[in-house]
């Protein structure tokens, strides 16, 4: 059986091959294992480095939406991530073609954006509320690309460095609150009602994510970096507030505990 396809018994118009998300996570894993050995020289090549380290990023974002965000994108993820695809093709074409055949044959990156051509075609979006688990990896995971993205992304974002430094501290201090609720410091019951918020915002600075990297791989102009500017001062005023009933939670709670644990002390001396 090809690699990555399902249904093969299907009739050609009626075959939907289906490509899961975690095939195309090891695929390009390989892909970046692969650019890892060129960048440390053990595979000759006349790369430039830069070029590599852009390649390496962009795989990177490929890699992390598939394996946790396809389920948070509406109607039209599908054409960006088409183009996604290509501009990577493209600039895989230009940075390895030259080199010959062979480097081509190594890499085997023709599988991968066959997979991801299927993937985007028949995947369907869930809209299946976040368990637990997948918001706290999802967490993580928006923390970690909101620290690379501005390596990536400098021209787009250098006017609104302090703003997007802001959206890094806010989303930062959610995810700690997320953190003392896992841990056990506050009870879920006081903060069952703002978890749903906290994962509608999760879902925006997604899109926000998402929006800058495609703007990226496009041949932005200064509109893109005013409506980039915009989308960020509108995200903040959204993720803001909810960062502020957090904290109110957090102190009210958190000082509670520390009476009551004040009180049992002062008890049993």
């Amino acid at each position: 059986m090809e690699r990555g396809k399902e249904n093969e018994g299907q009739t050609k118009g009626e075959n939907k091959s289906l490509v899961s998300s975690t095939v195309l996570h090891e695929d390009i894993v390989n892909l970046l294992d692969f650019i890892e050995r060129l960048r440390n020289g053990c595979v000759l090549t006349s790369l430039d480095i830069d070029q590599i380290e852009d390649l390496t990023l962009e795989l990177m974002f490929v890699s992390g939406f598939f394996h946790l965000y396809y389920s948070f994108f509406s109607e039209g993820c599908n054409d960006k991530m088409s183009c996604i695809s290509n501009e990577i093709h493209d600039l895989v074409q230009s940075l390895l073609h030259r080199h010959g055949e062979d480097m081509l044959v190594n890499m085997n990156y023709h599988d991968l954006f066959e997979n991801i051509k299927s993937y985007i075609t028949y995947a369907e979006p869930s809209h299946v509320t976040t368990t637990e688990d997948r918001l706290v990896e999802l967490l993580d995971a928006i923390l970690m690309y909101l620290q690379y993205l501005p390596k990536l992304c400098s021209e787009l974002i250098f006017t609104s460095m302090t703003q997007y430094e802001l959206l890094q501290n806010v989303f930062g201090n959610l995810r700690d609150f997320h953190r003392l609720k896992v841990n056990g410091c506050v009870e879920y019951e006081t903060i069952e009602y703002v978890i749903p918020h906290l994962q509608l915002k999760a879902q925006r600075v997604v899109n926000f994510c998402f929006t800058l990297f495609y703007y990226q791989l496009d041949e932005f102009d200064e509109s893109d970096v005013s409506r980039v500017n915009s989308k960020l001062a509108n995200l903040l005023v959204q993720v803001i507030p909810v960062e502020l009933e957090v904290m109110h939670i957090c102190c009210t709670n958190l000082k509670g505990s520390k009476l009551k644990e004040v009180g049992r002390s002062s008890s049993s001396s």
